[in-house]
This record gives structure tokens, C-alpha cells and sequence, in this order.
């Protein structure tokens, strides 16, 4: 068995193989024992271990951002990955984040399921309708906002900053009007909130309000319609006339005195369309009177 067979297989295959040549335990054995085991058994080197992998590969460019941020490095709002990796490497090298190895996880049966990312690394809020009553919110913040709120000392909990979605109504935008802020919490990314008004249009801005009254906008969001509570009050009765007449043409609607072919109801109709299918007749009489 080469060296190189040894390291494209997969654990069961080295298991199955180990207990081929008289290896007992190697159901609880790692890759790296069974490995070493079977190369002995098998008078081949064993394969070269993978070289460990930093856990911070696997953080999001918004992750690695609030982690050197919070390690005290300067600039990292305008770094791309591999500068903070780059840089986090050596900064982190005494904690075990960086040096630890990680720990060798069991191989999926399958693909694993697609994850939506933790965040886009936009300044984005977003506004919804679920009915006349409920609205919907979610938001994102991208990493150099993120940088300038902790710069400010937005994000500190000793300036009582409060995240805040600000809701206007903007049915006319010439005079646009501030209806309610409705607090957050600092962890939440969307939010359910009872609409203040019904049958307006609405807006969001999601920002932080200052215990002085001070807002500071972050993202403002698309407009919707709140649909009103009750049914419409407009009753269009220029489809009732149209339908009236086309069951008069039909052969339910004719006289029972003088019952018509399917020819005759086929010219009354093709007659009363050529006539009024661009005239008023065809409107209705509230388009005649005009």
C-alpha cells in the first residue's frame, strides 16, 4: 500500500483496512493513529500531517474586523481578508484561537446545507407588510460603519446610545411626519412592530438615538403601503352593466317566448361588440354622462 493510497482514503476505509490486517480498536481510532498503525503494518512511511488551519480562516471578513477591533488594531475597516488575517495571526499568537488545533471533525455523509452569511457588509434596512396591523424590519451594517459607531462611542453602553427604528409617514413626501421610534435591542437583526397607521405609506430609518434626542441615521429603508383594515368603499358598477348585457345576449338570458339558436346569439353578440366595445355603451353610463 503506498503512501500516497494511505491519504486519499476516508476514515471508514482505513477502519475497514485496519481491521483486515488485525488492528483492534480502530472504530475509536483517529485518521492521524490509523494512519500510523496501518504504515507500520504495512512497512510504507506514514502520510505527512496536514498542516493546522487557524480558525480565523473561517471567520467573515465583519468577524475578523470586529476581532481586530477589539484586539486594539488600528485601520482593519479598511482591510480586506487576507490583510487581517495577515495581521490577527501574530496579535493572537499567545491565545489559543490562533495556536490551538482544531479539533478533526467526523466526515458529512453528504454536502452540508447552504448558510446564509452572518451579514453582507452593507448598510441596508428594509421594510415589509405583513398585514394591516404587523410590519417587518431586518437590517445589516457593514464593517466600516460598524468601525465609526465604536470610534464615536455609539456602541458603548456608558453614552445609553439606544438602537432605534424611526417610522415616518411619507403619504405625502412634501411634509413628511415622525409617527414613533421604537427601541431595540442590541443583539436582535429584525424586528416585528404593530403599524401605527393603516392605509398610509410608511418608512423606516434605523439608526441610534443619544439619551439627548440626538438620531444618527445608518441606513433608511424602501416605502411601503399599509393596506387599510376594511374593504374598499368604491363600488365600480361599470363591470355589472357590461356583464347585464352580455347575459341578456346569451342564450340564458333570452326571451323564453322566442328561444335563439347558438347562430342568432352569436351575431347579437358580435353586433354588440362592434357597436360599443370603444363607445360609451361599453364603459357604462357613469363614462357617457362624462
Amino acid at each position: 500500500m503506498a503512501e500516497v493510497q494511505l491519504a486519499d482514503l476516508a476514515v471508514v476505509e482505513l477502519r475497514r483496512l485496519a481491521g483486515q490486517h488485525g488492528i483492534t480498536g480502530a472504530s475509536r481510532m483517529r485518521r492521524g493513529e490509523l494512519e500510523k498503525l496501518l504504515a507500520t503494518a504495512l512497512g510504507v512511511a506514514a502520510p505527512e500531517p496536514a498542516p493546522l488551519v487557524s480558525p480565523l480562516a473561517g471567520l467573515t471578513v465583519l468577524q475578523l474586523r470586529r476581532q481586530a477591533l477589539d484586539s486594539g488594531v488600528r485601520g482593519a475597516a479598511r482591510m480586506n481578508k487576507e490583510q487581517l488575517l495577515a495581521l490577527l495571526g501574530p496579535v493572537l499568537s499567545s491565545h489559543s484561537l490562533s495556536s490551538a488545533p482544531a479539533a478533526e471533525a467526523p466526515l458529512p455523509a453528504e454536502d452540508p446545507a447552504f448558510g446564509y452569511p452572518e451579514s453582507y457588509g452593507v448598510d441596508r434596512v428594509v421594510l415589509l407588510v405583513r398585514d394591516p396591523e404587523w410590519l417587518y424590519s431586518y437590517w445589516d451594517v457593514s464593517g466600516e460603519t460598524w468601525a465609526l459607531l465604536i470610534q464615536r462611542g455609539v456602541t458603548n453602553p456608558g453614552n445609553q446610545w439606544v438602537r432605534t427604528l424611526r417610522v415616518w409617514d411619507i403619504t405625502d413626501p412634501t411634509c413628511s411626519q415622525h409617527l414613533v421610534d421604537i427601541d431595540l435591542d442590541d443583539l436582535s437583526r429584525e424586528w416585528y412592530f404593530r403599524a401605527p397607521v393603516q392605509n398610509r405609506v410608511l418608512a423606516v430609518e434605523y439608526g441610534y438615538r443619544s439619551p439627548a434626542g440626538e438620531f444618527l441615521v445608518v441606513a433608511r429603508s424602501n416605502t411601503v403601503q399599509v393596506p387599510r383594515q376594511t374593504p374598499s368603499n368604491l363600488i365600480d358598477e361599470r363591470y355589472a352593466t357590461l356583464a347585464d348585457t352580455a347575459y341578456q345576449l346569451s342564450l340564458a338570458g333570452g326571451d323564453p317566448t322566442r328561444p335563439l339558436g347558438s347562430a342568432d346569439v352569436d351575431q347579437r353578440l358580435a353586433d354588440f361588440l362592434e357597436e360599443g366595445l370603444s363607445s360609451a355603451l361599453f364603459l357604462g353610463p357613469r363614462a357617457a354622462a362624462g
